[in-house]
């Protein structure tokens, strides 16, 4: 899961570096509201706070959506065992009498085994609709 190899070039690329040519690349451009520390001049300036336009990379912008994959799979991986044991548990409380904490468990855990698996279609989702926006 966590192994990758990741090829960087040869010893002798790494004994003669050539400066890499840069690519121009697609940004998107998000405006930020910026607040001024030192009070505005009229009041024009006050009612409207300042923007600042940051511009981010295509590249970047999949670093970052990328960046959580491993963390998002370990906790799709970790949630069958854990439903397992949550559903064993309602199955015991079932068999010494507390029907209703028993039942209760078992639905809990379904409905959150199958929130946990939904949740990276959910978080692509999200992604989508702020793209189109």
């Amino acid at each position: 899961m966590f192994n990758r190899t990741k090829t960087v070039g040869t010893v002798s690329e790494f004994m003669n570096p050539q400066p890499k040519q840069r690519k121009k690349r697609n940004t998107a451009s998000i405006t930020v509201p910026l607040l001024l520390a030192g009070g505005a001049t009229t009041p024009a300036m006050a009612a409207e706070p300042a923007a600042v336009t940051v511009a981010i990379g295509d590249g970047i912008k999949e670093k970052i959506m990328h960046s959580f994959d491993p963390l998002i799979d370990l906790i799709t991986s970790l949630s069958y065992p854990i439903a397992g044991v949550m559903i064993a548990g309602g199955a015991l409380m079932i068999m010494i009498g507390q029907k209703d904490k028993g039942y209760s468990l078992i639905q809990n855990s379904a409905i959150g085994y199958i929130l946990v698996q939904l949740s990276p279609l959910m978080l692509e989702l999200l992604v989508g609709i702020g793209d189109a926006v």
